[in-house]
């Protein structure tokens, strides 16, 4: 059977981990995000870095670096 609309418009829940240049984590955090949904994050806690940021939700993870001056 298709899943209905409102079924296929919520994707799994997302953890988010910014890990610093130590490789410690400064942010983490489990949301669920839906389709086409943007998402923001304060990191004005954060100090000059550079930082590593993880996306993962179970099936798949993604991973980039952002530097903060």
């Amino acid at each position: 059977p298709k899943p209905s609309s409102a079924a296929s418009d919520v994707y799994k829940r997302q953890q988010i981990t910014i890990l610093n240049e130590f490789d410690s984590i400064v942010y983490s955090s489990t949301i669920t995000v839906f389709n086409n949904q943007d998402y923001s994050f304060q990191i004005n806690t954060m100090g000059a870095g550079i930082y590593t940021i993880e996306l993962t939700n179970g099936e798949y993870s993604l991973w980039g670096q952002f530097t903060l001056y």
